[in-house]
């Protein structure tokens, strides 16, 4: 009875031991789909994205990026056509682009206001980003005018915008947490929602007027990205600090698990040969 109990244990002990091998090759992913750069200065590109010289297990379906010969780090996004990533944050699952094709170029606020840029994958981020308002007003304010409620953060009021202004009405983007009496009463809102580009870096304090002048000039604006099976594993993961790969057995994300292969299978052979001594030594007592 005793050495079926030793027999038993010993095939436990190999059975997790071939489990933990084979999470551990999960690890292959890291050294098949290390992280790139277009440029020294760009952003990093690593799982769920990848760049489309790499493998395409080492990314997520719909979330290719390529580098320009500038360097540039470029996403083809079904709508906005070619894009230019300017940042991307794998914590909340946002990045900010700007639309390169002409016919974004023009006018680029009008474009970006007025089309729905949501696809299967990508989607506007109308939760985390800074919301703005366009207002049109009949007469073009006075700098005091555009300081809005909140001394010594800039002017909540940007404009106006050529594209859209002339002269009898004046076009300007308005801080979207800022009320309307602030401005004179002949001023409406003609457009709301609008996103302000992302910040993600969290030591800076970029300031309305910069977020719009962004939007105005390039048309920049955030999107998050939603895959089945990958980005809740892979925002979770990124929040804890470690990072994100996938399985192609299990086709699924998985969180890239602490310590070697080495150490795993080195730790079950010497539990196994501890097993395997002790049941010799029962069996010659």
């Amino acid at each position: 009875m005793f050495e079926a109990l030793v027999v038993a244990l010993l095939f436990s002990v190999l059975n997790y031991g071939i489990n933990r091998a084979t999470a551990s090759g999960d690890g292959d992913f890291f050294h098949n789909c290390a992280p790139s750069r277009c440029s020294e200065e760009g952003t990093e590109i690593r799982f769920p994205f990848r760049l489309a010289t790499s493998p395409q297990s080492c990314g997520a379906p719909g979330l290719e990026l390529a580098c320009s010969r500038e360097a540039d780090t470029i996403l083809l996004h079904p709508i906005l056509g070619l894009c230019k990533v300017t940042a991307i944050d794998y914590r909340y699952g946002g990045l900010n682009v700007i639309p390169l094709e002409e016919s974004w170029t023009r006018c680029p606020l009008q474009k970006i206001s007025t089309t729905n840029l949501s696809t299967s994958v990508y989607i506007p981020d109308s939760y985390g980003g800074e919301i703005a308002n366009l207002v049109r007003c009949s007469r073009e304010l006075i700098p005091t005018e555009k300081t809005g409620t909140r001394p010594g953060l800039g002017d909540s009021i940007v404009g106006p915008i050529s594209c859209l202004s002339n002269t009898s009405q004046f076009i300007y983007l308005m801080d979207g947490s800022e009320p309307m009496y602030i401005l004179p009463l002949d001023c409406t809102v003609v457009s709301n929602g609008i996103l302000m580009p992302a910040d993600y870096d969290i030591k800076s304090t970029m300031l309305f007027t910069d977020r719009a002048r962004r939007v105005i000039a390039f048309g920049e604006t955030t999107l998050t990205w939603s895959v089945p099976n990958m980005t809740d594993i892979c925002l979770d993961c990124e929040r804890n600090g470690h990072s994100c790969g996938f399985s192609s057995q299990r086709r699924q994300a998985f969180c890239k698990r602490q310590g070697s292969r080495v150490k795993v299978i080195a730790g079950i052979m010497h539990t196994f040969c501890c097993i395997l001594l002790l049941f010799l030594h029962l069996t010659h007592i």
